[in-house]
Parts: structure tokens; C-alpha cells; sequence
């Protein structure tokens, strides 16, 4: 996939077009230029209440079937979105407002605390597929630290969020990636709303982090790091349920930790994954769309696309781990049970106005599918996908 970089406004533009010709796939990144307490990067607490912020903006976002989150890697953060096609510019329209004005309720910032509060509380920000926490825990050690989450989270005031806005959001930090199938017409229409995009002129922010000096480690101009979708699975066949579900545990049997440790070693090599499951394939209509490498150092990207290729291959040939196989399921089966009760109590907090436009899954529903899906399943949910 061919990248095509553009200055708009002051403002960087990444079009990467996109094989897949239902997503829509939109990031808004700048440099991580804040530094709480006197870390080098921005608290994953203070992304989220960023990215949610006001509540009404993720409400939004489910009206369109769409996922959005947000992470920071090395120095960049990024809040992103995946939605139907057919959304893009109504998806476009609240990323883009969401960063033209700073903050300035108090109820609504105490509003946003209390939900991040509750999703720590219950869910302990931790991978939703279990299988990867062995992996997880060797690249980020404290990822089941709920009392320093919740400690960080106390700590971060509007005022934090203010000056976040104020130190990052100007036009020439800002650089704008989206990956989609668009025609040179369809692409324009985003070209011109970036040129209206409300953000003042500044000087962007400078970040020192250790990893940006690392030997080879790929950057542009101003420390920005390039950025690059690099594999796509996708399939123009809409999927039975189990079929999905197939597919949820093909994609954790290729990240198992045997292979992907691979790959999750995170801040210490310049390699870095995007990885999500269960929220793409329920944004693109029955049609699953899974990314994997939104950052990866060029490489390692090769060496990443090798390995990924003879496990596809091997899946595809009927030489599958039976006993990996079964771990997977059975963590699902576990992670399935957590992610039940967490949300039974989230639901309560939210007084079922937040699930207006959601859907709260029937989890038996899905064990009983879960307990069907054999090594054939895998088989031919592989041969099904373009890759």
C-alpha cells in the first residue's frame, strides 16, 4: 500500500489507500508533548478521558457503528477510529470538532472520571483475550496495577486536560492519517475540511524520549515517526456467527505467545502492534477488518510479514497447535466471563442510556458457539480471507 503525504494548512496529511473498500479507518496523531508527573509519556488514563471527552462524543461514535480509542507509542498519541465507509465524514466531523475547542465543564470532566474509574475498577485494563498476558506482562509489567491507574487518575484535573490541549494542539503537530478506498474526488472533500480545521498556529513540542534515539529508528522531520498499516485481513463475504467467532480465535492463534512475543516487545526495539479484535468486525457490517503493524520499524516489518505469512500457510494446510488451540479457547471462555461482569456493572452505572445505540452481547450465546468451533472451523475461516 502506497503512502501519499500532504501538507495541508500546516497540517500532515497520510492517505493510504485502503484494500479493504468498506473501512474507513481515521487517526488524528501529535507529539506526545506533556509530561505528567514527570513521566516522558502521556498517562494512558488521560488518552481516554481525551478521547471520550464529553461522553456524548462516544455515543456518537456507536450511532455509527464505529471503535475508537487511543494510545501513545514512543512519541507520538494517537486517537483513532474505524468505521463503515459510509460514515467517514460524519466520523471525520466529530474528531475534527472534538479537537477545535478546549474543555471547560467541570461536571462533564468529573462525569468522564467517574466512568474511567469504573472500567478500572471492573475490568483492571487488561487485554481482553487473556492469552496475551504473559506477553503483555514482559513488555508492560504493570498492566494489572488497578491501585497506580486509579492513584494517576485521581491526580489529573480539567486543568491537565486544558494544557494539553493548549501544548499539542496546533496545526503543525498535528498530522492526520486516514486508510480508506477513496477516489480522488472522494479524498478532495477530506482534503478541504482538513484546510478548515480551527487549531492555531505554534510551534509543535519537543520530545526526548530514549527510544527516539535508538540506532536505525525510522523518524521524519520534528521526531515524527512513520507510520505505516502494513497488513490487512479482510473478506467481501458476510460471516455466519460462528464464522466470526472462528475468526476472533484464528487471530489470537497467530498472536499466541510463541509468536507473538515476536512482536510485543514494544518501546525497547521500535517495534509496535495495533491490534484489536472483536470491536472491528462488529464496525464493518459482518465483513471483518483486521490491522495489524500501524508502527513498525521497516525491518522488522518484513521479518514481521514472513512470519505472519507461514502461519496464515500453515493454517490454511491443516498444520494447526491442537494444544495452543484449546488454551486460546479457553481464555476466551475466561475472558469471556470477566468481560460479563464487568459490563452487568458498567451498564448500571450508565442507567442503560449509554447502550442506546449499543448492544450488550448475550455471552452464553456466544460460549455455546465458542464450544462448537473445532480446527476445521480455522481452516476454512483462512481460506476465506484475502491477505
Amino acid at each position: 500500500m502506497k503512502a501519499k503525504r500532504t501538507i495541508i494548512n500546516n497540517i500532515e496529511l497520510l492517505y493510504i489507500k485502503n484494500s479493504n473498500p468498506n473501512t474507513f479507518h481515521l487517526e488524528f496523531n501529535f507529539n506526545a508533548g506533556y509530561n505528567h508527573s514527570q513521566k516522558s509519556q502521556v498517562p494512558h488514563i488521560l488518552e481516554h478521558l481525551i478521547v471520550t471527552f464529553p461522553k456524548e462524543t462516544s455515543e456518537k461514535f456507536l450511532r455509527f457503528g464505529a471503535y475508537s480509542n487511543a494510545n501513545t507509542f514512543y512519541e507520538r498519541t494517537r486517537f483513532f477510529i474505524t468505521s463503515p465507509k459510509e460514515f467517514s465524514k460524519e466520523c471525520f466531523d466529530i474528531l475534527a470538532n472534538s479537537i477545535s475547542k478546549i474543555p471547560s465543564s467541570q461536571e462533564d470532566f468529573e462525569i468522564q472520571k467517574k466512568i474511567v474509574e469504573t472500567e478500572i475498577t471492573n475490568k483492571s485494563i487488561k487485554p481482553s483475550v487473556q492469552i496475551f498476558e504473559k506477553a503483555l506482562k514482559e513488555t508492560f509489567p504493570d498492566i494489572k496495577d488497578k491501585e497506580k491507574h486509579l492513584s494517576e487518575l485521581k491526580s489529573i484535573n480539567l486543568t491537565d486536560i486544558q494544557e494539553f490541549y493548549r501544548k499539542n494542539y496546533v496545526k503543525n503537530n498535528l498530522r492526520i492519517i486516514i486508510c480508506a478506498d477513496f477516489s480522488d474526488t472522494e479524498l478532495e472533500y477530506f482534503v478541504k475540511e482538513i484546510d478548515k480545521i480551527n487549531l492555531p498556529s505554534g510551534k509543535a513540542p519537543t520530545i526526548n524520549l530514549p527510544a527516539i534515539n535508538q540506532k536505525d529508528f525510522s523518524t521524519l522531520h520534528n521526531s515524527k515517526t512513520v507510520d505505516e498499516i502494513c497488513k490487512i485481513f479482510h473478506t467481501n463475504q458476510p460471516l455466519t456467527e460462528k464464522e466470526r467467532a472462528a475468526f476472533y480465535i484464528l487471530m489470537s492463534y497467530f498472536f499466541r505467545p510463541k509468536i507473538g512475543k515476536a512482536f510485543l516487545r514494544g518501546r525497547n526495539t521500535g517495534i509496535l502492534y495495533g491490534i484489536n479484535f472483536s470491536p472491528h468486525l462488529n464496525t464493518i457490517r459482518n465483513h471483518p477488518f483486521f490491522v495489524i503493524g500501524s508502527k513498525i520499524k521497516s525491518e522488522n516489518k518484513n521479518e514481521f510479514k514472513k512470519i505472519i505469512n507461514e502461519e496464515f500457510s500453515k493454517v490454511k494446510n491443516n498444520k494447526i497447535d491442537v494444544q495452543a488451540f484449546e488454551v486460546i479457547k479457553q481464555n476466551i471462555r475466561n475472558s469471556e466471563k470477566t468481560t460479563r461482569e464487568s459490563t452487568e456493572k458498567i451498564v448500571n452505572f450508565y442507567r442503560e442510556e449509554f447502550f442506546t445505540y449499543g448492544k450488550v452481547r448475550n455471552y452464553q450465546e456466544s460460549l455455546d458457539t465458542l464450544d462448537k468451533i473445532s480446527t476445521t472451523d480455522l481452516i476454512h475461516i483462512a481460506k476465506k480471507f484475502n491477505f
